[in-house]
Protein backbone atom coordinates (compact mmCIF):
# COMPACT_ATOMS: atom_id res chain seq x y z
CA UNK A 1 0.00 0.00 0.00
CA UNK A 2 2.98 2.30 0.79
CA UNK A 3 4.05 1.97 -2.30
CA UNK A 4 1.73 2.42 -4.23
CA UNK A 5 0.70 6.01 -2.15
CA UNK A 6 4.43 6.74 -2.88
CA UNK A 7 4.04 6.04 -6.53
CA UNK A 8 0.66 7.83 -6.85
CA UNK A 9 2.58 11.19 -5.02
CA UNK A 10 5.00 10.65 -7.27
CA UNK A 11 2.95 11.10 -10.11
CA UNK A 12 1.09 13.97 -9.54
CA UNK A 13 4.47 15.79 -8.44
CA UNK A 14 5.72 14.97 -12.16
CA UNK A 15 1.80 16.08 -13.44
CA UNK A 16 2.24 19.29 -11.04
CA UNK A 17 5.98 19.66 -12.13
CA UNK A 18 4.88 19.39 -16.09
CA UNK A 19 1.85 22.16 -15.09
CA UNK A 20 4.29 24.22 -13.66
CA UNK A 21 6.77 24.06 -16.25
CA UNK A 22 4.63 26.21 -18.11
CA UNK A 23 5.47 29.22 -16.59
CA UNK A 24 8.49 28.31 -14.24
CA UNK A 25 11.23 26.69 -15.30
CA UNK A 26 13.40 23.81 -12.81
CA UNK A 27 10.63 23.50 -10.24
CA UNK A 28 12.00 21.24 -7.56
CA UNK A 29 9.86 18.06 -6.04
CA UNK A 30 9.82 19.89 -2.73
CA UNK A 31 8.85 23.15 -4.73
CA UNK A 32 5.71 21.42 -6.47
CA UNK A 33 4.99 19.72 -3.20
CA UNK A 34 4.67 22.91 -1.38
CA UNK A 35 2.98 24.78 -4.62
CA UNK A 36 0.45 21.49 -3.88
CA UNK A 37 -0.06 21.83 -0.55
CA UNK A 38 -0.94 25.11 -0.46
CA UNK A 39 -3.07 25.07 -3.23
CA UNK A 40 -4.85 22.27 -1.49
CA UNK A 41 -5.19 24.07 1.79
CA UNK A 42 -6.92 26.88 -0.30
CA UNK A 43 -8.99 24.84 -2.14
CA UNK A 44 -7.86 25.67 -5.71
CA UNK A 45 -7.03 23.80 -8.74
CA UNK A 46 -3.99 25.07 -10.56
CA UNK A 47 -4.86 22.69 -13.64
CA UNK A 48 -8.77 24.69 -13.73
CA UNK A 49 -6.06 28.23 -14.15
CA UNK A 50 -7.08 28.64 -10.16
CA UNK A 51 -3.36 28.86 -9.08
CA UNK A 52 -0.59 29.73 -11.51
CA UNK A 53 3.26 29.38 -9.91
CA UNK A 54 6.00 32.11 -10.56
CA UNK A 55 8.72 32.77 -8.81
CA UNK A 56 9.74 36.17 -6.72
CA UNK A 57 12.70 38.02 -7.29
CA UNK A 58 14.57 35.92 -4.31
CA UNK A 59 14.14 33.14 -6.63
CA UNK A 60 11.32 31.51 -4.13
CA UNK A 61 8.53 29.19 -6.25
CA UNK A 62 5.57 31.51 -4.56
CA UNK A 63 1.32 30.39 -5.92
CA UNK A 64 -0.65 32.83 -7.00
CA UNK A 65 -4.38 33.06 -7.45
CA UNK A 66 -6.16 34.14 -10.74
CA UNK A 67 -8.99 36.46 -10.24
CA UNK A 68 -11.07 33.06 -10.16
CA UNK A 69 -8.77 31.49 -7.86
CA UNK A 70 -9.62 34.79 -5.60
CA UNK A 71 -13.09 34.79 -5.72
CA UNK A 72 -13.10 31.33 -5.03
CA UNK A 73 -11.21 31.65 -2.06
CA UNK A 74 -13.42 34.74 -0.98
CA UNK A 75 -16.50 33.05 -0.94
CA UNK A 76 -14.93 30.00 0.93
CA UNK A 77 -14.43 32.41 4.18
CA UNK A 78 -17.05 31.09 6.65
CA UNK A 79 -16.89 34.93 7.99
CA UNK A 80 -17.63 36.28 4.56
CA UNK A 81 -21.03 37.95 3.95
CA UNK A 82 -20.96 39.71 0.72
CA UNK A 83 -19.17 41.98 -2.01
CA UNK A 84 -19.66 45.64 -3.31
CA UNK A 85 -18.23 47.61 -5.75
CA UNK A 86 -18.08 50.86 -6.49
CA UNK A 87 -16.20 53.14 -9.36
CA UNK A 88 -15.02 56.34 -8.30
CA UNK A 89 -14.96 58.68 -11.76
CA UNK A 90 -13.06 62.70 -11.61
CA UNK A 91 -15.03 65.38 -12.92
CA UNK A 92 -14.45 64.58 -16.54
CA UNK A 93 -16.34 60.77 -15.92
CA UNK A 94 -13.17 59.04 -16.07
CA UNK A 95 -12.49 56.22 -14.00
CA UNK A 96 -9.94 57.43 -11.47
CA UNK A 97 -10.65 54.84 -8.66
CA UNK A 98 -12.81 51.56 -7.33
CA UNK A 99 -13.97 50.90 -3.97
CA UNK A 100 -14.57 47.30 -3.10
CA UNK A 101 -16.49 46.69 0.27
CA UNK A 102 -15.95 43.02 1.81
CA UNK A 103 -18.86 42.38 4.21
CA UNK A 104 -17.30 40.18 7.16
CA UNK A 105 -19.50 38.91 10.02
CA UNK A 106 -19.13 40.25 12.86
CA UNK A 107 -18.05 43.73 11.95
CA UNK A 108 -20.23 47.10 11.89
CA UNK A 109 -18.70 48.05 9.08
CA UNK A 110 -17.30 46.91 6.02
CA UNK A 111 -13.45 46.30 4.88
CA UNK A 112 -13.22 49.16 2.20
CA UNK A 113 -10.53 49.33 -0.09
CA UNK A 114 -9.71 52.02 -2.63
CA UNK A 115 -7.25 51.14 -5.43
CA UNK A 116 -6.60 54.23 -8.01
CA UNK A 117 -6.01 53.41 -11.84
CA UNK A 118 -3.32 55.45 -12.04
CA UNK A 119 -1.29 53.84 -9.30
CA UNK A 120 -2.26 49.90 -10.76
CA UNK A 121 -2.94 51.03 -14.71
CA UNK A 122 -0.40 48.72 -16.35
CA UNK A 123 0.75 49.39 -20.31
CA UNK A 124 -0.68 46.05 -21.37
CA UNK A 125 -3.47 45.00 -24.19
CA UNK A 126 -5.56 44.19 -21.36
CA UNK A 127 -5.20 46.87 -19.04
CA UNK A 128 -5.63 48.83 -22.17
CA UNK A 129 -9.30 47.29 -23.60
CA UNK A 130 -10.26 46.88 -20.02
CA UNK A 131 -9.36 48.89 -17.47
CA UNK A 132 -12.50 48.63 -15.20
CA UNK A 133 -12.60 45.14 -15.09
CA UNK A 134 -8.58 44.71 -14.56
CA UNK A 135 -9.01 47.79 -11.36
CA UNK A 136 -11.95 46.05 -10.03
CA UNK A 137 -9.52 43.00 -9.78
CA UNK A 138 -7.12 44.45 -8.36
CA UNK A 139 -9.47 45.72 -5.51
CA UNK A 140 -11.12 42.88 -4.86
CA UNK A 141 -7.27 41.27 -4.31
CA UNK A 142 -6.06 44.15 -1.88
CA UNK A 143 -9.40 43.99 -0.09
CA UNK A 144 -9.34 40.32 0.55
CA UNK A 145 -6.14 40.30 1.93
CA UNK A 146 -6.74 42.89 4.29
CA UNK A 147 -10.48 41.52 5.33
CA UNK A 148 -8.99 38.13 5.82
CA UNK A 149 -5.72 37.97 6.02
CA UNK A 150 -4.50 35.07 3.88
CA UNK A 151 -1.06 35.55 3.85
CA UNK A 152 -1.37 35.32 -0.12
CA UNK A 153 0.42 38.00 -2.80
CA UNK A 154 -1.22 38.64 -6.13
CA UNK A 155 0.74 38.12 -9.69
CA UNK A 156 1.31 42.64 -9.43
CA UNK A 157 3.45 42.12 -6.09
CA UNK A 158 5.33 39.21 -7.07
CA UNK A 159 6.01 40.95 -10.46
CA UNK A 160 7.03 44.36 -8.97
CA UNK A 161 8.23 43.56 -5.13
CA UNK A 162 11.83 45.64 -5.53
CA UNK A 163 12.72 43.16 -2.28
CA UNK A 164 14.42 40.06 -2.67
CA UNK A 165 12.84 37.41 -0.43
CA UNK A 166 15.59 35.29 1.11
CA UNK A 167 13.39 32.32 2.13
CA UNK A 168 15.52 29.97 -0.28
CA UNK A 169 18.51 28.98 0.66
CA UNK A 170 21.46 29.20 -1.91
CA UNK A 171 22.28 26.36 -3.48
CA UNK A 172 25.63 25.06 -1.91
CA UNK A 173 23.28 24.89 1.33
CA UNK A 174 21.82 21.55 2.49
CA UNK A 175 18.01 22.10 2.52
CA UNK A 176 16.02 20.64 5.24
CA UNK A 177 13.13 19.94 3.78
CA UNK A 178 9.95 20.56 6.27
CA UNK A 179 11.94 23.80 6.33
CA UNK A 180 11.99 24.35 2.80
CA UNK A 181 8.42 23.69 2.19
CA UNK A 182 7.73 26.03 5.19
CA UNK A 183 9.47 28.68 3.59
CA UNK A 184 7.74 28.05 0.36
CA UNK A 185 4.22 27.72 1.70
CA UNK A 186 4.75 31.45 3.05
CA UNK A 187 3.46 29.95 6.36
CA UNK A 188 6.38 31.88 8.36
CA UNK A 189 4.91 35.08 10.70
CA UNK A 190 7.41 36.87 8.89
CA UNK A 191 6.32 36.45 5.30
CA UNK A 192 2.11 36.99 6.31
CA UNK A 193 3.01 40.16 7.50
CA UNK A 194 5.62 41.34 4.37
CA UNK A 195 2.26 40.16 2.18
CA UNK A 196 0.12 41.81 4.43
CA UNK A 197 2.17 45.13 4.00
CA UNK A 198 2.92 45.41 0.06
Amino acid sequence: MTNEITTANQQLVEQMKAHVAKSVQGASDVEVQAFVMVCERLGLNPILGEAHAMRDRGGTLRPIPSIDGWAKVVRSQPDFRGVEFAEVRDEDGDLSAIDCSIHVEGWQQPCTVREYLAECRRNTPVWKTMPTRMLRHRALIQCARIAFGLGLADVEDVRDDPTPTTSTPPASAPRDGLAELRSLADISEESEDDDFVS
